[in-house]
């Protein structure tokens, strides 16, 4: 079971099933699947009535990734949809999460809120929701929404990351990302997490991001001295 199942269920029982939610559905007789909807009361292929919850998938060019939920409100007859991710913390950072929500997992949302919209425009979306929870006790939580999904520049730019970290081989195939901006520890994106040069870069020695940016500073040229596009890239 994954973490965002294992928490959806938690919750839910916190909550008294009380959250109408929209998932895949699976029939675990036939194997067909009810994608993006609620709950059906039952397989209409085979009868069976045990369908059983799934994370939905979702996916935009070489952008991919999975939904823990997606929560269903109702404003004046109509109903909206909202993308949830979950995440743990301890209480006492649970005010500082909600003021403060981390970036990385902003971006990330936000880019799943964009590929809902493509895929399903039948459904009104109206936001993104990160709930931060309690790991101590999950029902004490905080919830940071927004209506933003990311901006096609920034989704460009994650694309371009992305090729560069699945295909990259060579210093010089990674030359998009240092020039984008390279990761350092506190900028270091989820997107990143394959790439062989995070480990570099993400470490609190200036002359481990310092060592990256040589392999490939000589293939970018930019218009500044080397120490400069340094400085530029740790801002």
């Amino acid at each position: 079971m994954d973490m965002g199942t294992a928490l959806h269920d938690l919750i839910q029982k916190a909550l008294g099933n009380v959250v109408t939610v929209l998932a895949d559905w699976p029939c675990t007789f036939c194997g067909t699947v009810f994608g993006m909807q609620k709950k059906p009361s039952h397989c209409t292929k085979c009868g069976s009535a045990i369908l059983i919850r799934k994370e939905h998938k979702v996916s935009l060019r070489r952008i991919s990734g999975s939904i823990d939920d997606v929560y269903v409100i109702e404003i004046d007859g109509i109903e909206y949809a909202i993308v949830i991710d979950y995440k743990t913390t301890s209480a006492s950072n649970l005010s500082k999460k909600k003021a403060n929500p981390d970036v990385g997992y902003v971006e990330q949302i936000s880019t799943y809120l964009r590929c809902v919209k493509k895929s399903h425009p039948e459904i009104n979306w109206l936001g993104w929701a990160l709930i931060y929870l309690d790991r101590a006790n999950l029902t004490n939580f905080v919830i940071v929404f927004d209506h933003e999904e990311i901006p096609a520049r920034v989704l460009k730019r994650y694309e371009t990351d992305h090729l560069a970290i699945l295909e990259g081989t060579v210093a010089d195939d990674f030359a998009p990302i240092v020039k984008n901006r390279p990761c350092t520890p506190k900028n270091a994106p989820d997107h990143h997490k394959f790439c062989n040069f995070r480990n570099w870069c993400t470490q609190p020695k200036p002359e481990a991001l310092t060592s990256v940016v040589n392999m490939v500073y000589t293939k970018i040229k930019p218009k500044l001295p080397l120490e400069q596009y340094l400085e530029e890239v740790k801002r």
